[in-house]
């Protein structure tokens, strides 16, 4: 990702250990640490000053023109309509509007009941902006 003409990037660290992940920019070369103490930050976009990361089961939030740079959770697990499984990619659209992609295995269209929860949980949410 491209912030003010500096490259940033996500690092997992570690797999499974909670707290190693972390973003970092990009300077001569080397990977520098931007924002640290994140579990496997993913997908990273920006809107405005802020820079938002998929983490996990959250969404994270970076003031990328503060001094020192924080990670805070913007959108926990519990808001989400579906507990996500395992968060990867985010966009923010010219307007604000973010969205996130999951990845998961929980079989969709195999149970025609969970099919049709998924589903009324999507039209919930598009029907509702704002709430969610």
């Amino acid at each position: 990702m491209v912030y003010g003409g500096q490259i940033y990037v996500s690092i997992i660290g570690e797999r499974d250990t909670d707290g190693d992940g972390l973003i970092a920019r990009i300077e001569n070369g080397k990977a520098v640490p931007f924002v640290t103490g994140l579990d496997d930050p993913k997908g990273l976009a920006v809107y405005q000053n802020w820079l938002y990361v998929t983490d996990k089961t959250k969404v994270w939030r970076v003031n990328m023109s503060a001094k020192e740079p924080k990670a805070e959770v913007f959108v926990d697990a519990k808001a989400f309509p579906i507990p996500p499984q395992f968060l990867n990619d985010i966009v923010v659209n010219p307007e604000g509007v973010i969205k996130v992609a999951e990845i998961h295995d929980l079989g969709i269209g195999r149970d025609a009941k969970e099919l049709l929860r998924k589903v009324q949980a999507a039209q919930y949410v598009a029907e509702h902006p704002g709430e969610v």
